[in-house]
């Protein structure tokens, strides 16, 4: 269960098909065990946090008893009315969920509000599991905007993905076999380039006769890696740092992102810094690099004064 330690399980789409397939392999394997007796204490010594914002009764009934079979209790609320989320005082969900964190190591929640829990501030470098996903996202990013970048995968998914209900909706994995198998015709049939299908397409391959070897790459040393790398069709520098950082979890700044040179660049006073301007800036982050990279690029996403105060004041103490 690596793929899942340390993650916030947000959504279904931060992992592939084999971490769900391993997940729910797990869930047999431990209703096997209790049902013979044996009992699962992963949570022995920790506090869960149960926070229902939306009344119910099945998932509410669920995640509570999973989690008292993994523990010995839990603390939290059923049912919204009974916080400060509610009334007069109208507590924001980022206050509410940063007050569960303090006193609980285990928060599960179920929200009204589509995709409110994301709202809640937190360092959370992303990760991915799925080495071929991370690459078909990188590919479909490069040179075009995110909205677009979206839609392409979307079609991607439901073209050569395999589909899975999950409690009645549809999740689409991506599948190199069938990915491989494509003329880049078809790709093209998607509002792909050429050149960008013909890179997918040899990425598939690579992925199943194993000249993408994850475990390989994750030996190497920087300066081994990054030439390894970029020997596959369709993967420059920029794609090989996001591939290093987003799924091997090394220490890299992707240096040539566009967004991440705007972020610094707004962080040290800099109009548009240059790659290489941006190695210089930040080379003192050293190994908080993943986590000084996440920082800065808050700043484009929640670009206010206060947030800009905190970001400086970080970069000052870490300079």
């Amino acid at each position: 269960m690596n793929a899942f330690a340390g993650q916030h399980v947000l959504s279904l789409n931060q992992f592939g098909r084999e971490d769900l397939e391993l997940l729910f392999d797990a869930t047999d394997e431990v209703g096997q065990e209790l049902a013979r007796g044996q009992l699962h204490r992963d949570l022995e010594g920790k506090i869960p946090m149960s926070a229902f914002f939306d009344k119910s009764t099945r998932t509410q009934l669920a995640h509570e008893t999973a989690m008292l079979r993994l523990g010995e209790a839990i603390s939290g609320f059923a049912d919204a009315v009974v916080t400060r989320a509610a009334g007069k005082a109208q507590e924001s969900s980022e206050d509410l969920f940063r007050m569960l964190a303090l006193y609980g190591d285990v928060i599960v929640t179920r929200h009204p509000v589509t995709n409110e829990p994301r709202r809640v501030p937190a360092i959370r470098p992303l990760s991915l599991t799925d080495p071929f996903y991370a690459l078909v996202r990188a590919i479909t990013a490069q040179q075009v905007n995110l909205k677009f970048a979206t839609a392409i995968r979307a079609r991607l998914a439901q073209c050569f993905g395999c589909e899975y209900r999950v409690d009645g909706e549809s999740v689409f994995a991506l599948e190199p076999e069938a990915m491989a198998r494509a003329a880049v015709s078809t790709l093209q049939g998607l509002q792909l380039s050429e050149r960008k299908a013909s890179y997918l397409i040899g990425i598939a391959e690579a992925v199943l006769d194993g000249r993408l070897d994850v475990l390989g790459l994750a030996a190497l040393k920087d300066e081994e890696y990054l030439p390894a790398m970029t020997r596959l069709r369709g993967i420059g520098r920029w794609t090989a740092e996001w591939f290093a950082v987003r799924v091997l979890g090394r220490a890299m700044v992707v240096a040539g992102d566009s967004g991440l040179r705007k972020a610094v660049g707004r962080l040290y006073g800099v109009a548009m810094p240059t790659e290489l301007e941006v190695r210089g800036l930040t080379a003192h982050w050293g190994t908080a690099v993943h986590i000084a990279q996440q920082l800065v690029l808050e700043t484009c996403v929640r670009p206010t004064a206060a947030g800009r105060a905190a970001h400086l004041d970080w970069a000052t103490e870490h300079s």
